[in-house]
């Protein structure tokens, strides 16, 4: 299964494709399914998968793009990087996350996000 783009912490706002390679994710000549589909067929994959998203979260501090692949029942995590976002979606990310309690309004990351963020605003 692959794991295509945005946010894994709840709620995951992800897709997953069955039974696919890399390229039919990124040519998008598949239809992904919602990532609820993995949560109903491998349930221990599922739960593992946020767990690692959730500490991928705490230890960057940002929201991630993460890639997987689940293979006989054992979840592998590919690669993860700094999820994509516009200028609106950086200020609601790092609302969310402080309320989560992932980030501090006074952290860095909030200055930096809501610094870059008001200028692409106007």
């Amino acid at each position: 299964m692959a794991l295509l783009e945005g946010e894994v912490v709840t709620p995951p706002y992800n897709h997953v494709m069955c039974g696919r390679q890399g390229e039919d994710v990124v040519a998008g000549i598949r239809t992904p399914y919602p990532i609820s589909t993995l949560r109903q067929a491998m349930p221990d994959a599922h739960a593992q998968l946020l767990a690692n998203c959730t500490r991928l979260e705490r230890a960057y501090g940002d929201m991630m793009d993460v890639e997987f692949t689940v293979q006989d029942g054992t979840l592998y995590m590919l690669q993860c990087r700094s999820g994509k976002r516009t200028g609106w979606g950086a200020v609601t990310i790092a609302y969310d996350m402080v309320a989560e309690g992932l980030i501090r309004w006074g952290g860095v990351y909030v200055c930096a996000c809501v610094c870059l963020c008001v200028g692409s605003l106007h």
